[in-house]
C-alpha cells in the first residue's frame, strides 16, 4: 500500500465467490504498520460495496488514530 491508497479489493483470489476489501494501518512515524481486512461473499458485497468499503476504511483509520497516526493536510 501506498499512504495514497485508502483501501484495496480482491475478487476471486481464493474463491470465485469470495471478495476482500483491505486498508493501512498507519503509525505514528506514517508508515504503514499493519493493515486490516473483511472477507465476504461476493453476493452480499455486490449489495453493499460502499458500506462495507467505507467501514473497513472508517476502523483502518480509528486504529492508525490511536497509533498517534493523523493524516498531514
Amino acid at each position: 500500500f501506498a499512504q495514497k491508497h485508502s483501501y484495496f479489493q480482491e475478487v476471486g483470489e481464493v474463491s470465485e465467490e469470495l471478495t476482500c476489501i483491505a486498508a493501512p494501518i498507519y503509525g505514528l512515524e506514517h508508515k504503514m504498520v499493519a493493515a486490516i481486512s473483511i472477507s465476504l461473499a461476493v453476493s452480499k458485497f455486490n449489495l453493499d460495496a460502499k458500506n462495507y468499503i467505507q467501514g473497513v476504511k472508517e476502523l483502518a483509520m480509528n486504529i492508525s488514530h490511536r497509533l498517534g497516526y493523523w493524516p498531514k493536510d
